[in-house]
């Protein structure tokens, strides 16, 4: 992504205390590298058919940094956690 080219994180998971703690060290870690953020925003929680609730969080980077593309692609998302980035 380039410089100053917003997008957003849109993460999902089935626990909902493993995607907030994801969460959490997003916003740290982007925030650390000098990113204007907006959010967490809570998305809709789906039941699948087997009973599943599938949890998601957004959170839209509005003025990302050189530094906040490094530090994203270094970081380390829990397995049990999907991930996925859009432009915004």
């Amino acid at each position: 992504m380039s410089e100053k080219q917003g997008f957003m994180i849109i993460i999902t998971a089935e626990d909902h205390k493993i995607i907030d703690l994801t969460m959490g060290d997003l916003l740290k870690t982007i925030r650390s590298s000098g990113a204007v953020t907006k959010g967490p925003i809570l998305g809709k929680n789906i039941k699948l058919e087997n009973g599943v609730v599938v949890h998601t969080r957004k959170l839209k980077v509005l003025e990302p940094t050189a530094e906040t593309t490094t530090a994203l692609s270094d970081m380390t998302i829990p397995k049990d956690v999907r991930c996925k980035i859009i432009k915004a």
